[in-house]
């Protein structure tokens, strides 16, 4: 096929608004400024710290670099503050303090470019991939080229380094023979370090020049002494490929601390001392990016700051400071000896409560002999409040936060209650008896506004009801009984109780195992909603309120197996209805609780193997993570500040009991979110809601290669925010669409096919699958290629093609959300790649047309007015090889058909009044790589964007039955698959996702 020569035409007319694509390199400059490679485009933020210590991102510079070639290095001198961004075959150089109106142009050579860097006298040095060095002057020309130590080695990573004794060290990863260290102006070989097994991804040289550290396909870090070449230490933990490392701190001879990240998502720290043989790992930050791979990382540890980019096209800054993130032990021994009581072998903290009040803060520690004890956190001091009979053996404890007051249960239900004031002395304690002889197993609390306080207690005996009682307190000491209720148990069964909340006009929800509610008006019992297993999933951990009306109630309920909804209960004359509008499975491991932060950000909380996480659903960002042994059955408390981001997790291991307390010091940037990106892996289809929102915003939905599925908002400037991350698809994407404003419709393997409806939690959109296709195979081996469908009031009539030929028509009905299916027929034995309905005339005319394409290069239509006697009307060869686009384009009286296929070929054609095909033109050169996507432009019906795999965005049209390009342009997103077009908004998607304004 001879290659397409347009590959450049009036580009101006694409206005690039917003890349989003792999982070390829990123430095950190002086104190506060970074600098990311975002493919061919370079960022510049700076982080500035005000008074209280937030930290706040700026980007201060932003600049296409190159036209193609992505960053894959940037290098700063200190002294000459020379820039020098490398990658591909292209370099370019500025000076750092002409920003923001540095100039400067993309050079380059004809090899592939390693790393990048310059000498004092401003000479820039290039490594290429083959071990050889070219030394560019400050006018640009070569001075010296193809310095070379005799090894043509192929490489794969390298670092020029700069020693302490003007020596300018080339270290070379190569590909097959490990690392090769030589001297530049000498060009004599220093060292050959062979210790790994496969390729070198990355090695670099710490700052005193005394090590030199290297990671490989092998999984391991390697540390060497410069000196004498010899390896020291390694480090194993990766699960996967190591991509990069840096030095982060060298504070004396035994204490030297490294950085790396690599395609498990992970970034670890090690700490090495002297005469160790292994590096020791100090933190790990798993799920540090999206999807798959962390790319490129920096450190500047006189701030505690280490920021990474991944494939998702993320920049991300984490924490080093260890006083923002700490832990302090407390055992009973140190409690017996600090308040002088003798505690048994058996006895153990048995619950606790943490209360802050503004400069104070305390733990108040129950003892499983019944010792009330208080821990204050600023003085490490002990105070012992009594020894309560009733609680030897028994207690639960819990509290309110606001009003300072711990509420304690015996065993019979009797409450002890203790406020304190500001100081963490208590200012009185009371025993309220229960007036039921009970004994309880739980007992839980909620205040759904200040003033009002409510105690839930609950027995084991199922004719016993729930006993609830409100509390008031309206002034400091203030804890009044206000009055008891007795809640009914309900009648499905054992119902015991895992978490509860009311709203301030006395909603009370309860929930149980296997995702079980009970919602009742305490002011009127008999309304009342009993609902059994709402969700797939297991035990109820949290249910909290997080919206209010006249009439209605929307509450986030949350599964410790990982299922969390939003649903809304709506009042009725004699109960309640209700509506689940968002429901998803959070992947990490088991949720414990959640809110919703002010944003409307959903943080979610639990536990994962041995660790305890803080998690954004929303930002899909680890906020923090505590190694405290796994979760069982730990007894632990969480808590958090609302005026700035300090959280406290305070758990019982072994028989000791551990507070752990984080400052979130990047919690006014997201959590260091600095720059957001996309799914991690690469986009398979996209598609943009066609309605635009109050903030002038439209929906996106995108899949990716690992089954996700992205709800996002797309906003007019090109921003893309994302605000759900579904994991209900478990294999390879094929098609995901809006149907309209209320549906979407996704495919994948396994003979997966969903519809999910979209609703609005106040300006939130939610999204819940609601029905999928069940297949009649055991094992299901087929994909669903493609489908399309038409609504009616009623129902919906849907076309699902298969990788097996097979075509079958369904009738969706709405409110039963079941599936009928119509009719069914195999085209051939080939695989269908794609399919649409169009319909042809208008009232008793009106013929319906079921199209397809396939893998042998053949359009076909049918005729499918009766859905269930489809009739065969045409079939044309379009293509050579597989149809892999097609768009339908109305004209005046007719309607054309473009399609495009992995021949390379972009064809036109012409859908006649009998639903025959009759080809019209061809451009057999209309791209030089498989057309991959074809979106008509909306406000111009003659024309339509290709997209092609040699990633050259196209815009062709119609002219005289004649194609006809009048635009192309390169897009920074390489594996191009899919785009969509909403008014002069193009969002094309492969490796990342570009959003472009198409001109007039």
């Amino acid at each position: 096929m001879t290659k397409n020569e347009i590959t450049s035409l009036n580009e101006k007319r694409l206005e690039t608004l917003h890349h989003y694509g792999p982070v390829t390199a990123l430095r950190i400059f002086g104190e506060n400024h970074i600098l990311v490679g975002y493919g061919p485009i370079l960022h510049i933020y700076k982080l500035e710290q005000n008074l209280h210590h937030d930290q706040k991102m700026e980007l201060i510079f932003s600049r296409q670099v190159f036209k193609r070639s992505k960053i894959h290095s940037i290098s700063v001198n200190l002294h000459t503050k020379l820039v020098v961004l490398s990658g591909a075959k292209s370099f370019a150089s500025f000076n750092f303090d002409d920003l923001p109106h540095a100039q400067f142009k993309e050079r380059g050579i004809h090899e592939w470019i390693i790393t990048s860097s310059s000498l004092d006298d401003g000479t820039i040095i290039l490594l290429n991939a083959y071990n050889m060095v070219y030394q560019i002057g400050t006018d640009g020309k070569t001075l010296e080229n193809k310095i070379h130590c005799g090894e043509k080695s192929i490489l794969y990573s390298g670092s020029i380094n700069h020693t302490a004794s003007g020596k300018v060290v080339v270290a070379a990863g190569t590909v097959m023979n490990g690392v090769i260290l030589w001297d530049l102006n000498s060009r004599e070989i220093l060292h050959r370090l062979v210790d790994h097994e496969g390729s070198i991804f990355g090695v670099k040289m710490d700052p005193s020049g005394r090590y030199i550290i290297s990671c490989s396909d092998d999984r391991s870090i390697k540390l060497y002494e410069f000196e004498s070449g010899h390896l020291i230490a390694s480090g194993w933990g990766h699960g996967s490929r190591i991509w990069g490392l840096e030095f982060y701190r060298v504070s004396d001879d035994d204490h030297l601390e490294i950085m790396s990240i690599g395609e498990d998502c992970t970034m670890r720290m090690w700490r090495f001392h002297s005469g160790d043989e292994s590096l020791t790992e100090i933190k790990c930050i798993e799920n540090c990016h999206k999807g798959k791979h962390v790319w490129s990382g920096d450190v500047l540890a006189q701030l505690g700051v280490c920021v990474t980019g991944g494939a998702d096209g993320r920049v991300r800054l984490h924490d080093l400071k260890s006083e923002n993130h700490e832990t302090r032990q407390i055992t009973l021994s140190e409690m017996s000896t600090s308040v002088n009581i003798q505690f048994k072998k058996s006895d153990f903290i048995r619950d606790y409560f943490e209360l802050s009040k503004k400069s104070s803060k305390f733990l108040v520690c129950l003892t499983s002999n019944g010792h009330v004890v208080v821990y204050d956190y600023k003085t490490s001091a002990f105070e012992h409040l009594g020894f309560y009979q009733a609680l030897n053996g028994f207690g639960i404890v819990h509290g309110f936060e606001d009003i300072s007051t711990v509420v304690v249960s015996s065993r019979t239900g009797d409450l002890l209650c203790i406020t304190f004031n500001h100081d963490g002395v208590p200012l009185h304690h009371k025993w309220i008896a229960n007036s039921q002889e009970m004994k309880i197993t739980n007992m839980l609390t909620s205040s759904p506004c200040a003033g009002k306080y409510f105690v839930l207690l609950e027995s084991p005996n199922p004719q016993i009801p729930f006993i609830c009682k409100e509390f008031s307190s309206f002034g400091e000491g203030d804890f009044n009984l206000v009055q008891i209720l007795h809640v009914p148990k309900p009648t499905m069964g054992n119902f015991s109780v895992t978490a509860m909340t009311i709203d301030a006009r006395g909603w009370l929800i309860l929930a149980s195992k296997k995702m079980s509610l009970v919602v009742v008006d305490i002011h009127n019992l008999s309304r009342c909603l009993s609902l059994r297993k709402i969700a797939p999933g297991d035990t109820v951990s949290s249910v909290s309120v997080i919206d209010t009306g006249d009439n209605f109630m929307d509450a986030l309920i949350l599964a410790r197996d990982g299922t969390y909804l939003i649903a809304r209960f709506s009042a009725e004359h004699t109960g309640f209805a209700f509506t689940i509008p968002q429901e998803n499975k959070l992947t990490r491991g088991f949720i414990e609780g959640g809110y919703l932060d002010q944003q409307k950000q959903l943080i979610l909380y639990g536990f994962k193997s041995s660790y305890f996480y803080l998690w954004n659903e929303t930002k899909q960002v680890e906020i923090f993570s505590e190694h405290c042994g796994g979760n069982g059955h730990r007894h632990f408390h969480f808590q958090r500040t609302t005026r700035e981001e300090r959280f406290s997790f305070v758990y019982s291991f072994k028989s000791d009991v551990y507070i752990c307390s984080h400052l979130s010091r990047f919690g006014n940037v997201n959590h260091g979110l600095i720059h957001g990106g996309v799914q991690g892996r690469e986009i398979r289809d996209l598609s943009i809601q066609r309605r635009v929102l109050d903030d002038n915003s439209r929906l996106l939905v995108s899949s990716a290669e690992d089954s996700t599925i992205l709800l996002s908002k797309l906003y007019p400037n090109g921003e893309v925010d994302g605000i759900w991350s579904m994991n209900n698809h478990i294999s390879g994407m094929q098609k995901v669409e809006f149907l309209n404003n209320d549906y979407i419709l996704s495919s994948a393997a396994n003979e997966e096919f969903f519809i999910w409806q979209l609703s609005w939690f106040q300006n939130v959109p939610t999204i819940r699958e609601i029905a999928r296709l069940k297949s009649d195979q055991e094992v299901p081996d087929l994909r669903v290629m493609d489908f399309d469908a038409v609504e009616h009031p009623d129902s919906i009539f849907i076309v699902t093609v298969f990788s097996d030929s097979q075509i079958k028509l369904w009738n969706f009905d709405k409110s039963k959300k079941t599936f009928q299916l119509i009719n069914q027929w195999c085209y051939s034995t080939c695989c269908i790649l794609n399919c649409q309905i169009l319909e042809i005339g208008d009232g008793e005319e009106l013929k319906r047309c079921l199209m397809i394409g396939t893998t042998d290069g053949f359009v076909t239509t049918w005729n499918i007015t009766d859905p269930t006697h489809a009739e065969l009307q045409s079939t044309e060869q379009l293509h050579h090889s597989g149809v892999k686009a097609t768009c339908l384009i109305p004209g005046d009286n007719t309607t054309y058909l473009v399609t495009g296929g992995d021949d390379n070929v972009l064809a036109l054609s012409k859908i006649n009044e009998d639903l025959t095909i009759t080809p019209l033109t061809h451009e057999i050169n209309a791209a030089s790589a498989t057309i991959t996507s074809i979106a008509p432009v909306s406000r111009k019906r003659s024309e339509f964007v290709v997209v092609s795999v040699d990633q050259i965005v196209r815009v062709w049209s119609l002219q005289d039955e004649k194609l006809v390009c009048h635009t192309a342009k390169y897009t920074t997103v390489a594996d191009t698959g899919c785009c969509d077009v909403v008014d002069d908004l193009l969002v094309v998607g492969g490796s990342g996702l570009t959003v472009e304004r198409i001109g007039v």
